[in-house]
This record gives C-alpha cells, structure tokens and sequence, in this order.
C-alpha cells in the first residue's frame, strides 16, 4: 500500500495489507528487515532524515516509531480518531505531521512523542499532507480543497479549490512556491502558492 525510499543508505521500506512494514536492500533486492505487530493495514511510511528509523501509520489509528537496525518499536504516538493516511516529518528532522480520515491535521514532537498541535479546517478526509517548510505545511483532501498551514500557529493561511471532482493527488515544489494536484476527470493542474 505504501513504499518509502531512505534519504540516506540504499534501502526501501514498503508497508502492506499484512499489517508489515519489510525494509529492503536496493543493490540486492532482499529483505533485510521485518516490523510487524497488530498494526492492522500500513497506509503510509517516512524515514527521519538521518535514515536511521522510521514512522509508519495507518488503520491502527497510531504512528509507530520503528528502529532500522533492529525492527524495534520506539514509541507510538495516539490521537487520530480515523484511519491514518499520510506521514511526514519536518526537514529538521524534529516533528511529524500526519493526517487522518477523521479530517484532522496533526504535529507531534518526534523525540518525545507529544502532540504539538491539531488542525481543524477540511470538510472530508485529508489524502496527503507534507512539510512545506519547519513551520508551514499542505494537505489535500476529499472536500475539494488544499489548503496551507501555518504550523506554529495552529491555523490555516491560504486555501484552494480544485474542480468538483475532487482530488486524490497532490504534490509540490522543494521551494513551496508550485503545488500540483491530480484528480478523478484524469487532469493534472499546476498552482502557485502565494508568498
């Protein structure tokens, strides 16, 4: 259901309907990890920047902090009332943001596992969420919308709306300035976000 390419090493981690998350070896395409553990479906992975663990989320409802090395359970971080179904942590490599079915936005603090802030605003389920910086963030969701956060703050500070057909996609620029956004009339659309 979900694949995570490490920023730094040659590995790959992949999570499944089996309720696994299998990191693999590029160079040799074998398994060389295994976490597992009543995690239900893993809808969604991200590295920490340095590569040396990992945040899995999904059906469970939990984000799980994993060890590489040795497939251990760090810590789980609770809140989300729906479905887990995108993770991502801040370039500094210090906060997670994740979103959810129950149509909330979340901030955690990576180190000790507290949530930091939680964003109310979509109508519909939040597809995808990502960092656009340490303190801004995006996510698109179901109600038509993508919509920019201020993250220390707790509020939103720019919205957008997409055709009625929705959104299942969304991506954007290293630099924030350009999202893109993909939807079920088979279009692709290119935005620019203001300053």
């Amino acid at each position: 259901t979900c694949v995570a390419l490490a920023p730094v090493g040659a590995l790959i981690a992949s999570g499944g309907y089996d309720g696994t998350i299998r990191i693999w070896n590029t160079a040799t395409g074998k398994e060389v990890q295994r976490m597992e553990g009543k995690l239900g479906t893993v809808r969604c992975l991200v590295f920490t920047p340095d590569g040396e663990q990992i945040v899995s989320g999904g059906s469970d409802r939990l984000l799980t902090l994993w060890r590489v090395k040795d497939g251990a359970r760090v810590r789980s971080f609770a809140g989300h009332k729906g479905e887990i179904s995108s993770v991502a942590i801040s370039p500094d490599g210090t906060r997670i943001l994740s979103s959810s079915r129950d149509i909330t936005l979340r901030t955690w603090d990576l180190g000790s596992g507290d949530e930091l802030k939680c964003l109310v605003g979509h109508g519909n389920w939040i597809q995808k969420a990502n960092f656009l910086s340490v303190d801004k963030a995006i996510s698109g969701s179901l109600d038509y919308t993508f919509r920019v956060w201020d993250l220390d703050a707790g509020r939103e500070v720019q919205s957008f709306t997409t055709e009625h057909l929705g959104m299942w996609s969304l991506g954007f620029t290293k630099s924030g300035d350009r999202a893109i956004t993909g939807s079920d009339d088979f279009t692709l659309r290119v935005w620019r976000l203001k300053p």
